[in-house]
């Protein structure tokens, strides 16, 4: 079982707590799959990665609910991923607090709750 992510540039005016969500951010991905990770993004996944390292560089202190790098999820100034549910109480405030001082807004779905610079 994994525990999900969305993280966003507030630009992109996504709102998680509509009913369709999930549809918008299937649109999202579609319409910015061939762009190029923002360099916001970038360094958000950077600073995650260098607390808890990529899958293969993780050994078996891999909190990621993934194989592949972090990286490679960005799109454009987007971003879903999930970590295993044992590590989500260790990862869910590094994540949110880092998305902040990044300027991203980050919704936590298993609480319904959206972070960001000027919300919580």
């Amino acid at each position: 079982m994994a525990a999900h992510f969305y993280c966003w540039e507030p630009s992109l005016l996504l709102n998680p707590l509509a009913p369709d969500f999930k549809g918008q951010v299937k649109v999202l991905e579609l319409r910015y799959r061939s762009a190029a990770p923002s360099p916001q993004m970038l360094a958000f996944i950077e600073e995650l990665t260098s607390r808890f390292p990529n899958p293969r560089e993780a050994g078996e202190g891999n909190i990621w609910a993934t194989s592949g790098r972090l990286q490679d999820l960005i799109v454009g100034s987007f971003v879903h991923f999930a970590v295993l549910w044992y590590y989500y109480e260790e990862a869910q405030s590094f994540i949110r607090f880092t998305a902040s001082t990044h300027h991203l807004l980050c919704f936590d779905p298993q609480l319904r709750e959206i972070y960001g610079p000027t919300l919580h």
